[in-house]
């Protein structure tokens, strides 16, 4: 299991970010209690899913490194907003992390462990092996598994955000977003109206690769 110093090289590895920035992203949450402490050397604390998830949000969200602790805050507490499927596979019901969890973060977590829990299992291409095969494909490289929207509107101190996850194995979006917005699709026309006809949106993507190889360094 790595630690929050390997942590930062994988992240920056896979995003193509500088060590230093990530590093300066890592600082900001720890400091605010978002990442795992315990420990120096040999003896740190080992990073879980949930810390991947929270620096994945920091380094891919920010526009800047000061803003690491707003940006986790407002994009991890999203609520869901919408779910758009093919219902090719029939769900799992007693698998949890089949379901949107309580929040983005809780779902972006539940994703990380999923995808590093069939990493090392040994049916790899089994339950989630659509993942493992759209990260190393074109349609990998096109579709983003993860998208986070920074809407910029006239007289808010901070931008209103909506996120969106995509599982390629059973042809799933889930979308979140704050508390008043709801839709049965996501729509991004609608959200921009109802986040109130933002002057800017800021859309960072992070592709299937990026996150599987991250959630397989675990």
């Amino acid at each position: 299991m790595p630690t929050s110093g390997d942590l930062v090289q994988i992240v920056a590895a896979h995003l193509a970010l500088s060590p230093e920035t990530v590093g300066v992203h890592l600082r900001n949450i720890r400091v605010a209690g978002f990442i795992t402490k315990r420990g120096f050397g040999r003896g740190a604390a080992a990073m879980t899913p949930g810390d991947a998830a929270r620096l994945l949000l920091a380094a891919s969200g920010s526009a800047f490194a000061k803003d690491s602790i707003e940006t986790v805050e407002g994009f991890g507490r999203l609520k869901p907003a919408g779910r758009q499927t093919s219902e090719r596979r029939p769900r799992a019901h007693g698998d949890p992390y089949v379901f949107p969890g309580p929040t983005f973060e809780a779902s972006l977590k539940a994703k990380i462990w999923r995808l590093r829990r069939e990493a090392y299992s040994a049916d790899a291409v089994g339950v989630y092996r659509d993942d493992f095969v759209d990260a190393n494909s074109v349609r990998g490289i096109g579709v983003p598994a993860v998208q986070l929207f920074s809407c910029f509107v006239h007289g808010r101190s901070t931008p209103v955000r909506a996120a969106v996850l995509r599982h390629f194995d059973r042809d799933e979006i889930e979308a979140y977003s704050f508390a008043e917005f709801r839709s049965e699709v996501f729509d991004e026309r609608a959200f921009y109206v109802a986040a109130g006809f933002p002057g800017l949106v800021q859309v960072r993507s992070i592709s299937p690769r990026a996150l599987a190889q991250i959630a397989r360094s675990l």
